[in-house]
This record gives C-alpha cells, sequence and structure tokens, in this order.
C-alpha cells in the first residue's frame, strides 16, 4: 500500500486535499445559507405576527377608551340623578314639615289601587331601566 501511495505524485495529493476542503466548504456554505433563509422566513413571520397583535392590542385600547368614556358619563348621569332625588326628598322633607296641608296629605293612608298600579307602572320602568 506505501507503495501505491509513493506512485501518486504529491501535486495529485494536494490537488485532491484542496478539493476535498473546497468541496466541503461549499456544503458548510450551503448549510450557512439555509439556515439564514430559514432564520429570514421566521423573522418575516415574526414581523406578520407583531404587526397582527399591535394592530389587535390598538384595537383592544380603543375599545377600552370606549368602555371608560361611557362608565364615566354613566357614572355622571348616575350622580345627577341621585342629587336630583336627594333635592326633591330634601323639598319634600321641607314641605311634609313646614306645610300643614302637605304634612296632612302626607300621612293619609294611600289607596291600594293606587299602590298596586304604582308598583305596576312604575316598578316595571324602574325594572327595565335597571335592567338596561
Amino acid at each position: 500500500m506505501v507503495s501505491t501511495i509513493r506512485w501518486v505524485p504529491g501535486w495529485v495529493w494536494l490537488l485532491l486535499a484542496g478539493l476535498a476542503a473546497a468541496v466541503t466548504g461549499w456544503l458548510h456554505l450551503e448549510t450557512v445559507t439555509a439556515e439564514r433563509e430559514a432564520a429570514l422566513a421566521d423573522l418575516r413571520a415574526a414581523r406578520i405576527e407583531n404587526t397582527a397583535l399591535v394592530a389587535t392590542l390598538e384595537w383592544r385600547r380603543q375599545q377600552a377608551e370606549r368602555k371608560d368614556a361611557a362608565l364615566a358619563e354613566r357614572t355622571r348621569a348616575l350622580e345627577a340623578a341621585n342629587d336630583e332625588t336627594a333635592t326633591a326628598r330634601a323639598a319634600l322633607t321641607r314641605l311634609e314639615r313646614d306645610d300643614a296641608e302637605t304634612a296632612d296629605w302626607s300621612s293619609t293612608a294611600v289607596p291600594e289601587a293606587v299602590i298596586a298600579w304604582v308598583k305596576k307602572n312604575i316598578g316595571s320602568t324602574a325594572a327595565s331601566s335597571a335592567s338596561q
């Protein structure tokens, strides 16, 4: 075997070694290029997903702002209604205390038909308003 190796000139061995190194380098370059392309594809997909997530986040932020504004408006309306009710109750209390005729009227019994009518009409309106 050693004698066979000696028959082949040295430049041929160098040429074969160089060719093997070139093929190995070329294969490594192909592998690195494929990995780079895969990484770029992953990056593009991540950017697309990120864009979608940012759009979703912006939409959710707008929805939250709308809900906050609606709740603030509802709170203002509720406070106004509570203030109006308190004012009306205070006026009624003053009338009952200061006006003899109103005091007499408010101390009389309310007929059952009137109580039923108020419960039927006012109660159903209040219940439907509360459910909205």
